[in-house]
């Protein structure tokens, strides 16, 4: 799978206008993630990073420890979760119960020339998720995983 035909699979699958917004906040990582989430529609809930890498799953803890009757859920890309890679471990032991984060790994740095991501060669977020103490992780490379 390409980049691009990955990134349109998921552009397909959002919902055009948003229906009903299961989450409460929403916080998008550097780049691709962030134009997306905007086109889909902007609201007051959602919170873009535009130039912050490596932060985007630190300030989704910190909203859901701020607002624990809120669920949050980030969004980044893979790129940007190795920049605060250290993030994961502190999420994992925090255990926040209403925080979920997605992150799509196309094994690249988008946002910077399309150099080669850790991911691309031997890292596993997947794993490296689990080493943390995340209770759930999912890896979905298809439409029907979305679901």
């Amino acid at each position: 799978m390409t980049l691009v035909s990955s990134i349109m699979r998921v552009r397909r699958a959002m919902p055009r206008p948003p229906t009903a917004r299961p989450i409460s906040l929403l916080v998008t990582g550097l780049g691709s993630t962030t134009w997306d989430a905007a086109s889909v529609g902007d609201d007051e809930r959602n919170f873009y990073l535009w130039g912050a890498m490596g932060a985007a799953a630190m300030i989704g803890l910190g909203l859901a420890i701020a607002q624990p009757d809120r669920r949050v859920l980030v969004v980044t890309g893979d790129g940007e979760v190795l920049m605060g890679l250290g993030s994961l471990a502190t999420i994992g032991l925090q255990r926040s119960a209403n925080l979920a984060i997605a992150i799509f790994d196309n094994g690249r740095y988008a946002e910077t020339g399309m150099q080669a991501s850790h991911t691309a060669a031997a890292v596993e977020l997947i794993g490296v998720a689990r080493a943390c103490g995340f209770k759930e992780t999912f890896d979905i490379s298809d439409k029907l995983g979305l679901r």
